[in-house]
């Protein structure tokens, strides 16, 4: 240390003689007061280090060469019976599988821990105790726990009241997309069927109207040609087997 860094320290010394300006003493590097006075007279902490931190003094600290040691080969040999750990020795009670883990590391199981996890009396709902602890007065739960469900029915009505709310939003957007979307592009065609089973409407079938049925005492009679004609005789002139009836009324028939 210099004479002007002598000076200064005693200087400091003189006006804060309980600082912790004294680390400069002790590390070798001046603290934050004697930064504050370095600077005040247009100095830099830099130059004022000890000589331990310099580079010179830190090359020649490792300037030799540091030669490898030999193993446990080369170790010499004694007289002596080589010292061996002592032996193990079967502990009472069932022996455990799992290792033993060190400070702060989670344990293997799934299951979360409640270190961390602050308490809340069941009782009178306040932090810091349990049920088996709480020494608050009957009144006092009672009113505590009174205004706990009025709280939560109050959330609860505003929740349903806001769940409501974005549901009628969420409606009234789609119709209008659909509005605006569908007008005049899905004129004439079928609507999309919903996703799942049909309803029981949907699953008859409507078939078109029956053809009107001929007069009662008139037959149809189609030839083997494929010609097909209407009398309310036997077609006169055709064997049995060159005409079929098809269908024959009877008058009693509507």
């Amino acid at each position: 240390m210099t004479d002007q860094q002598k000076g200064l320290k005693n200087a400091i010394d003189n006006l804060l003689p309980r600082a912790e300006h004294r680390r400069w003493e002790l590390r070798g590097y001046p603290c934050s007061h004697g930064c504050a006075a370095l600077f005040a007279m247009n100095e830099r902490p830099k130059d004022n280090l000890h000589v331990c931190y310099t580079r010179t003094v830190y090359l020649k600290a490792y300037e030799h060469m540091l030669k490898p040691m030999k193993g446990s080969l080369y170790w010499p040999q004694t007289g002596h019976p080589d010292i061996l750990p002592p032996k193990a020795r079967r502990m009472p009670g069932r022996p455990k599988k799992n290792r033993r883990r060190e400070q702060g590391e989670p344990g293997a199981g799934v299951k979360l821990g409640k270190k961390g996890v602050i308490m809340r009396c069941s009782r009178c709902l306040m932090y810091g105790h349990n049920k088996s602890t709480c020494g608050t007065s009957e009144e006092e739960c009672s009113e505590r726990q009174r205004l706990a469900a009025e709280e939560k029915n109050a959330q609860s009505e505003v929740a349903r009241a806001q769940a409501i709310e974005r549901k009628k939003k969420t409606t009234t957007q789609k119709k209008k997309q659909n509005r605006e979307s569908g007008q005049g592009a899905n004129e004439g065609q079928q609507p999309k069927r919903k996703r799942g089973s049909p309803t029981k409407a949907g699953n008859v079938q409507v078939l078109p109207p029956p053809p009107p049925l001929p007069p009662p005492g008139v037959g149809v009679y189609v030839f083997k040609d494929g010609t097909i004609q209407v009398s309310s005789q036997p077609v006169e002139g055709t064997s049995g087997s060159n005409k079929t009836a098809m269908k024959k009324h009877n008058a009693s028939q509507p």
